[in-house]
């Protein structure tokens, strides 16, 4: 739902699925199939001991990556992400803050949140990655 600095690909992913899934929504309601769109924030992972270099059998070993100060747990993130699926939302955004404002900020101020984006993103990142 919202670019981050530094993982652009990541984003990309994530966009691209937002429209597959939108268009399968529309393909298959019609078989009473509901499609739900979990959009989580940051959740508490080994993400940064394991990632991939492009080197075979590299890792990058990065304990920072895992901003746990300012993550979910996941445990909580799968709670959430079973309650909106029995529910049958059409989407829901699963965060902590400040994150969870973030992403309705993006929703309903766009430009605002562009703005924000642009200016204080890269300061934001690196801010928690410091934690």
């Amino acid at each position: 739902k919202i670019g981050a600095p530094s993982v652009r690909s990541y984003s990309g992913s994530k966009f691209a699925l937002h429209g597959y899934f939108e268009c399968l929504r529309s393909e298959i309601g019609v078989h009473n199939i509901d499609v739900t769109l979990i959009c989580p924030g940051p959740v508490i992972s080994n993400i940064g001991k394991t990632s991939v270099t492009g080197k075979h059998g590299e890792v990058i070993n990065d304990p920072s990556i895992n901003f746990a100060n300012r993550a979910m747990s996941t445990d909580r993130c799968a709670y959430l992400t079973s309650v909106a699926i029995a529910n049958k939302f059409y989407e829901t955004w699963i965060a902590d803050q400040p994150s969870l404002g973030f992403a309705y900020l993006s929703q309903y101020f766009p430009d605002l949140s562009r703005w924000i984006s642009k200016n204080y993103a890269m300061k934001i990142v690196e801010r928690m990655r410091d934690i």
